[in-house]
């Protein structure tokens, strides 16, 4: 007890501490001054005067402290083109409940220079920035007034350079048209000080405005951040090079389950976020598109942290993005998605990524885009919800698209008997490739390359598509939804034949409809058998040859796992062929050595037969001459 005294003591005084500090930088402050352009040797005593004394186009110039005794800016309005210019740190306090402070009219402009704050407190409505209005370049902090409106144009050179930061209980009156934001930090955080008598459920409630040819947010180069908002109900948004987080701290303020939703509506320009961030934390939601809104995501992550306790979650469903209808006879929401980054994380496993809600509800997924969830969860057989995959949920196959893309997921097996007249696909999360690839059921594999960056599959009419898959999921590999086909690898000619398993029987692979067996590793979350090995043969005198297959001609032609592409249901058989026998080696008998004696008609050695023809004559002679002798 004393410890937890101790807690909250110590919490007083450093809550005091804060109070006494800012009194401190308050009241330090010069008091509040007003002037004309450059000479600031005569002053107003409220912005009103000044503008009576000012032309077209002055500039109206501010600094320091307006007490709550101050009525320098009560029901103040700048108009004539002229310009409010916060010179210094400037602080203005009030204390009464129905009073209105500054106005900003059409053709004028508020701005604070010399890197200047503006502070504004206690008004009904601080600042009325109206249509043809603008805010520029500044530092504007709005705290615990009942309102401030941004009708205008909020308009600064960078998001440094701009920043807009308010602070209340409630925001339905932050723009009466569309909210145009420019080079601009904007910051909503809600706030449970109620200055005003407000219903307890209205806490941190945003308006809903439908803005005809145009959009209801149109943000361009904007970092917007909301802290502790309301369910967040907007016909269209333009989000374009821009960082929008919006966490509702899981029923903040008005202690309601809360998303952000695209309301739609008939004659809307659809929806963009391009070439931006969008992330949504600590809500039973994340998007929630209806009725005839459509989302369109490019270059872009999404970021969807879903929360809410167990049972909540089991009652109401909970999800990443609901696509749904609006009731009655409207069209279902769709979104798609190109060369982005979703990643989905929960809380607990009763939630899931994406729930298509209704029949005429569309998602379709291309190029190099990645879908990053758990990848654990598969809980269909007690809440149709509960799984790390994209649920089609009353909706057909063809409401769910896929031509790119690495997907993240937990494989789940479709229930639903695909042969039944009135097919429920209840728990369908098999997309297909849409219809100008013939709306085929597609097969989910990991590629073996994580740096196979594009694909060419061969849809169902016989033709490739692209399919762009330059981005690897969260953990380096590569998840894609294509056609396929079966692979059937049979022993061939030889009875006595194996496989490496020892059995003999058939066995069936998948491949990439296109590709060969070796560019992926995994089909449907299962290892793909490869069954490429050499076969055993249990008869001495055959030998395996090879795989084959007969082509569309009848050709039979080898098979190669790695080289040769799948392009339809395909027969693999081994060819066999007999062990050659060894030829022996003949060997000679020896023989006598004999003398040959040269034929004389043998001209083969001319010069060993003139020599013996010479022998032959010296002989003669020599006889002759002894001859002679003898007869003398």
């Amino acid at each position: 007890m004393v410890k937890k005294l101790t807690v909250i003591v110590l919490a007083l005084i450093l809550g005091m501490g804060s109070i006494v500090s800012f009194t401190s930088r308050v009241s330090a402050m010069d008091a509040g001054k007003i002037w004309l352009n450059d000479d600031d040797t005569i002053t107003y005593a409220t912005i009103n005067d000044a503008v009576a004394a000012g032309n077209t186009g002055d500039t109206i110039r501010i600094s320091g402290l307006f007490d709550t005794t101050n009525a320098a800016f009560r029901d103040a309005v700048v108009n004539n083109g002229m310009i409010l210019e916060v010179v210094s740190d400037t602080t203005i306090l009030n204390n009464d409940d129905d009073q209105n402070g500054i106005t900003i009219a059409s053709g004028s402009h508020i701005k604070t220079v010399n890197g200047s704050t503006l502070n504004m407190q206690g008004f009904k409505k601080a600042l009325d920035l109206q249509t043809g209005a603008e805010m520029n370049d500044g530092n504007y902090v709005f705290k615990d007034n009942q309102d401030v409106t941004l009708d205008g144009n909020v308009k600064g050179t960078s998001r440094e350079s701009l920043v807009v930061d308010i602070t209340a209980y409630k925001f339905n009156k932050l723009h009466s048209e569309d909210l145009k934001l420019e080079n601009v930090t904007l910051k909503l955080t809600t706030s449970k000080v109620k200055t005003w008598d407000s219903p307890p459920d209205d806490g941190g409630d945003l308006p809903s405005r439908r803005v005809v040819n145009g959009y209801t947010w149109n943000f361009k180069n904007v970092l917007f951040v909301g802290t502790g908002l309301k369910t967040t109900d907007i016909p269209n948004i333009l989000v374009d090079n821009s960082d929008v987080l919006i966490d509702f701290l899981n029923k903040y303020a008005n202690n309601l389950p809360t998303y952000f939703c695209l309301s739609g509506g008939t004659a809307l320009i659809p929806s963009e976020i391009r070439n931006s961030t969008f992330s949504v934390r600590n809500t039973l939601f994340g998007f929630v598109v209806l009725s005839t809104s459509s989302l369109n995501i490019s270059n872009s992550k999404i970021n969807l942290n879903i929360s809410g306790d167990e049972d909540e979650v089991r009652h109401q469903g909970s999800a990443g993005i609901l696509l749904e209808n609006g009731g009655g006879n409207s069209q279902g929401g769709s979104i798609s998605i190109d060369n982005s980054e979703l990643n989905f994380t929960r809380v607990n496993e009763f939630q899931t990524p994406i729930i298509i809600g209704s029949s005429d509800s569309t998602l379709q997924i291309g190029e190099n885009t990645v879908i990053n969830t758990p990848a654990t969860n598969d809980r269909s057989e007690e809440m149709i919800y509960a799984m790390d995959n994209i649920v089609a949920v009353e909706a057909d196959s063809s409401s769910y698209v896929v031509t790119g893309g690495s997907f993240l997921v937990k494989y789940h097996k479709d229930t639903t008997d695909e042969t039944s007249t009135t097919p429920t696909n209840e728990t369908s999360t098999t997309p297909t490739n849409g219809a100008a690839n013939g709306n085929e059921k597609l097969t989910y594999f990991q590629l073996a390359d994580p740096s196979v960056t594009s694909l060419s599959p061969l849809n169902k009419n016989g033709q490739r598509y692209t399919y762009g898959v330059a981005n690897a999921s969260s953990d380096g590999n590569k998840y894609v939804w294509v056609p396929s086909e079966k692979v059937t690898f049979s022993l061939g000619d030889n009875p006595s034949a194996t496989f490496a398993d020892g059995t003999n029987t058939n066995k069936e692979t998948l491949a990439m409809r296109g590709h060969t067996i070796g560019m992926a590793v995994r089909a449907n979350d299962e290892a793909i058998p490869t069954f490429n090995t050499t076969p055993i043969s249990n008869d001495a005198s055959k030998q395996f040859k090879g795989w084959f297959y007969r082509d569309a001609s009848g050709n039979v032609l080898p098979f190669d796992p790695n080289t040769t592409d799948v392009l339809e249901t395909m027969n693999v058989f081994a060819m066999w062929e007999e062990v050659p026998q060894a030829i022996p080696t003949p060997t000679q008998p020896s023989q006598p050595a004999t003398s040959v004696t040269p034929k004389t008609s043998d001209n083969t050695n001319i010069g060993y037969q003139i020599g013996v023809l010479l022998v032959s004559l010296s002989a003669v002679v020599i006889l002759l001459k002894t001859r002679n002798l003898v007869t003398k």
